[in-house]
């Protein structure tokens, strides 16, 4: 954030104003392309009709209902759709990808533990890999910005080459 300090910033922050496809707006009507896509979760573009139309149809009915004790039809239907999809007969949401990779570290140390192997909870994490910035992820995350700050917090994983073939 220091780079967008008020006085004298290096990179001032953008207003922006509204959003459409791959766009970004500002109030003076210039136009952004969003190349990060809002961290990676926005595929398929801002203000997307039917997406839209989807969300608000939900709205009308039912904006939200924590899954802790609750369900409601919308879940059960997508559960069971992920289910046909994987062969799994469980499905666990999370909020956001840290979390996500947060829950999943956390159920597999779980799983090992039930299984009578509690010693077994360590990770490996891939070279260059970003996995989110909740504690957990950032321990299976390979980029010194995001988790050197927050190091004495970490349990890190072991980190191995990334198997991509580009590079």
């Amino acid at each position: 954030m220091k780079l967008h300090a008020p006085e004298g910033a290096a990179l001032p922050l953008i207003p922006v104003a509204r959003a459409e496809g791959v766009w970004l707006h500002d109030h003076e009507g210039r136009r952004y392309l969003d190349a990060i896509s809002s961290w990676w979760v926005n595929l398929f573009g801002h203000n997307h009709p039917e997406i839209r139309a989807a969300l608000v149809d939900q709205l009308h009915t039912l904006d939200h209902v924590m899954l802790a004790g609750f369900t409601h039809g919308p879940v059960v239907e997508l559960s069971e759709r992920l289910a046909a999809l994987t062969g799994l007969g469980h499905a666990f949401y999370g909020s956001d990808g840290a979390s996500a990779t947060e829950i999943a570290l956390k159920m597999s140390a779980h799983h090992w533990r039930n299984a009578g192997q509690a010693d077994k909870c360590r990770f490996v994490g891939v070279a260059g890999g970003y996995h989110g910035e909740t504690v957990g992820a950032l321990a299976v995350t390979d980029i010194a910005l995001f988790r050197e700050a927050y190091a004495p917090l970490v349990r890190l994983a072991a980190t191995v080459p990334s198997p991509d073939a580009r590079g």
